[in-house]
């Protein structure tokens, strides 16, 4: 499958700042400009969109190209793809120095008037001198520059957000290997930046709508763009409450309600489930995931249980982590309230490491977790729920261990998150087709949760293929791709489906499909 990237409409002249020091290696640089390439194929490259300039620094800078070198994305991602490792140390206030002596945003030097500034600084160490780098980048952005700040590792504190533009420009990844994740959140919060400063294009006198979806013509410039709140106008697109976005809008519900899992403008007040049932959550606590995403991963399965009647004629929990190892959080029997269960699942550590699912599967199955000497019981139904963000460190072991535990006579949901999942070995892990379901990112498991416990709550269906989900009413400028394995479809197949008939934020729900060259009844 062709993995495509809708890309982000917007005028902008980005300059990359690459950490080339001696405390990464050759292996780790490489990971760094293939980051930075990614990121570079979420826009349109052109004298009316966005241009790059890169720079790399240790000891010294060393400019890879300006903003006037190059004009496709493959001449970029040649001169990212031949920089070399220089090794050094940390003068990142050199860098940011190089911009601003060098005038890289110049007209002289490519930069255009009606062009967002931005700068994108990755590194993964402190800089040799706090105040240097903080001066440094304190006189870039004086000068109308946003800069945006991607830490690896947990080498920098209080300096990623000195050198940041404000705290939503700070991203982190554990580690070079984690750049994959936080790629779709730097590219959208940059494609925002220009939107939100209006220098989005406009189509005026093309004989087509003046902007795309989401934005209005500038009434002091027609040739930019500026947002449309769509939460103002006279027609809330949302049941319930609207949060404005750059080109787009988010709805949300409040206490006692979920997103309504097959039109997410809505809200369906959650249903307790009679079920009698013994769910456990296994958590990937696993280094690619990051604290950020941990924490919604937490706050998903904490509201999870409010789906359900708890108790011993009810619904009880348990959970464990995986990484490298397992930890198992508590069992069936350990808290007598839905609320402590919610504390516990919110308090869990972050563990990191490895992605050893097979050994969270198979210590469900050594440790007798849902055998009375826990809390199971053997009139309840016995089910699994396993959120991962990627393929586990061994897909054999994995799957035979889940298969054991379904022979055994549990049920097992397999969430996964992202574009590192294999839609192969989360479709064997599930039960049926229909209890495993691929999210963008983690954002997305809050339109979900419906979805999950109404599978949980009657797992009995046995439909052919299944799942999930694409929001399009929550697209940001940056748009997924089914991961591969999947196919990528308008649901009803006919791609007319829409969230929203008032208009204005219509856009179609897609859903990714797991292909299964099986039958199931």
């Amino acid at each position: 499958m062709i993995v495509t990237v809708t890309k982000c409409p917007a005028i902008a002249d980005i300059i990359f700042v690459l950490d080339t020091s001696s405390s990464m290696n050759q292996n780790e640089f490489e990971l760094e400009k293939q980051f930075a390439i990614r990121l570079t194929e979420h826009f349109t490259i052109g004298q009316r969109d966005v241009r790059f300039a890169a720079i790399s620094f240790s000891d010294s800078v060393q400019k890879i190209f300006g903003l006037k070198d190059y004009a496709d994305h493959r001449s970029i991602n040649r001169a990212l793809t031949r920089a070399p490792y220089l090794g050094g140390s940390t003068k990142t206030n050199l860098a940011l120095d190089y911009i601003r002596t060098n005038d890289m945003f110049g007209t002289a030097a490519g930069g255009r008037v009606k062009a967002s500034k931005i700068v994108v600084v990755i590194t993964d160490g402190s800089s040799d001198s706090l105040i240097r780098t903080t001066s440094a980048a304190n006189a870039l952005k004086s000068e109308g520059l946003t800069i945006l700040a991607v830490a690896i590792g947990s080498g920098i504190g209080i300096e990623l957000h000195a050198i940041a533009s404000g705290s939503r420009n700070v991203f982190r990844a554990d580690n070079f290997n984690s750049l994959v994740r936080i790629e779709q959140k730097v590219a959208r919060r940059t494609c925002e930046i220009p939107e939100s400063q209006g220098y989005v294009p406009s189509q005026a006198g093309s004989g087509n709508p003046a902007c795309q979806k989401g934005f209005v013509q500038s009434p002091f410039d027609p040739e930019v763009c500026v947002d449309d709140n769509e939460c103002e106008a006279e027609n809330n697109p949302c049941q319930q409450d609207c949060v404005n976005l750059v080109g787009s809008f988010r709805c949300t519900c409040r206490d006692g309600f979920a997103a309504d899992a097959t039109d997410t403008t809505r809200c369906k007040e959650i249903q307790t489930c009679a079920a009698v049932a013994d769910i456990i959550f296994v958590l990937d606590a696993s280094g690619s995931i990051g604290t950020d995403n941990f924490e919604i991963q937490q706050q998903f399965v904490a509201k999870l249980t409010r789906h359900f009647a708890f108790g011993r004629n009810g619904v009880l929990f348990a959970a464990l982590l995986f990484s490298t190892d397992v930890q198992k959080l508590f069992d069936f029997n350990t808290y007598s309230s839905r609320h402590n269960v919610s504390q516990a699942l919110l308090t869990a550590p972050y563990l990191t490491g490895g992605t050893n699912t097979h050994r969270a599967l198979n210590y469900i199955r050594q440790q007798r977790m849902f055998s009375s000497d826990f809390g199971g019981r053997s009139t309840a139904a016995d089910i699994v729920i396993v959120l991962t963000d990627g393929q586990s460190s061994s897909e054999s072991e994995t799957t035979t261990t889940a298969s054991y535990l379904k022979q055994d006579g549990a049920i097992l949901i397999s969430i996964g998150v992202g574009n590192q999942i294999s839609p192969d070995e989360l479709g064997l892990i599930a039960s049926t087709s229909q209890d495993a379901l691929i999210v963008d990112d983690f954002d997305w498991l809050y339109y979900i949760e419906q979805r999950v416990s109404e599978r949980a709550c009657r797992n009995k269906s046995k439909s052919v293929s299944r799942l999930s989900v694409e929001f399009g009413l929550h697209v940001s400028m940056i748009s997924s791709t089914c991961p591969l394995g999947t196919s990528q479809q308008c649901e009803g197949g006919n791609g007319s489906e829409r969230f929203d008939e008032n208009g204005g934020a219509k856009s179609d729900r897609m859903i990714c499909l797991i292909q299964n060259t099986g039958s199931s009844q």
